[in-house]
């Protein structure tokens, strides 16, 4: 399980959701799906405009880097 958090101005860290992973997928250690959050989104989860062309930029490059 894994405590998904935020903080505000001015307010401490607190818990807003809790994930819980039941099944870990059926992959050695070099069959890593990697984290791309522009490849593999969540419609409703992606950063706004000004992050996005930074971050798009940065998952660019790190895929071209991958084997």
């Amino acid at each position: 399980m894994f405590d998904l958090c935020a903080e505000g101005p001015g307010r401490s860290w607190r818990v807003f959701a809790v994930l819980t992973v039941r099944t870990a997928l059926p992959m050695g250690p070099k069959e890593s799906t990697g984290f791309d959050i522009y490849a593999h989104d969540a419609r409703q989860f992606t950063p706004g405009p000004a992050l996005a062309a930074i971050r798009r930029a940065a998952y660019r490059g790190s895929r071209a880097g991958r084997p």
